[in-house]
């Protein structure tokens, strides 16, 4: 009896001691983010599997460009999921710790309207994009047509699809696709190179060389199980 006693006085102390081994390892980081497409459905997963790996938990808040050069800046968040690295020359203290994709912007329009670049030059024009001036300074976009923005990308395809915008902009990946564009006519914007990183700020710097491991594994796993898909299909054809 003492014996049965014994053995379960010990296995109560390892599960109490285990479990406060894994709160105190799973630290909580908290990471801004843009709510476009491709970092909701894609990469947002992503960076919570990577940094769960390393014994991380990751809080995700929604913020818009200026908000988030502030939060940034002061030290409130530990990172973003993935910022263009053009934000490096307002915030020294950013580190671009993995390159995603690289960025195409387009502008997107109706069907039946003209899409080209003396549009963006007129003033009668009305274009739709969810960031703010601090984002078109840096890019060098400069144009005549009245830009506005929205709450996020996403509203952007809401807006377009109950026809109440009819030009926006938007950012598509090389290898990262949204998929979920209505029909429109594009035209490519000429831009400085739109590298999307994802970023920490520098007193997390010692995770930079991990999470960037991390993530490099994850992404070749994709390309793995990709080219097998292609394979796959390219033989039942």
């Amino acid at each position: 009896m003492k014996l049965v006693f014994y053995f379960v006085h010990c296995l109560l102390l390892w599960s109490f001691f285990s479990d406060a081994e894994e709160t105190t390892r799973l630290k909580p980081l908290v990471f801004s983010y843009v709510s476009h497409p491709i970092i909701e459905l894609q990469l947002k997963p992503r960076i919570s599997e990577a940094y769960r790996k390393l014994g991380y938990k990751v809080r995700f808040v929604n913020m818009q460009s200026d908000r988030f050069i502030q939060q940034f800046e002061s030290g409130a968040v530990d990172g973003d999921v993935a910022r263009l690295g053009q934000l490096t020359s307002v915030l020294p203290s950013m580190l671009l710790v993995y390159q995603f994709d690289q960025l195409n912007l387009t502008l997107e329009c109706r069907p039946g309207l003209s899409c080209t670049e003396a549009d963006l030059e007129d003033p009668k024009n009305l274009l739709f994009i969810p960031a703010q001036n601090q984002v078109f300074r840096m890019l060098q976009l400069n144009y005549k047509a009245q830009v506005y923005t929205v709450r996020d990308w996403s509203q952007l395809i809401d807006l377009y699809n109950e026809g109440k915008i009819d030009r926006f902009f938007w950012l598509e990946g090389n290898r990262l696709k949204t998929g979920q564009l209505p029909q429109t006519n594009s035209l490519l914007i000429k831009t400085p190179e739109l590298k999307l990183y994802h970023v920490l700020h520098n007193s997390n710097a010692e995770l930079a060389p991990l999470v960037k491991a991390e993530l490099e594994k994850t992404r070749q796993k994709r390309a793995s199980a990709d080219s097998k898909t292609e394979d796959k299909n390219t033989t039942t054809k």
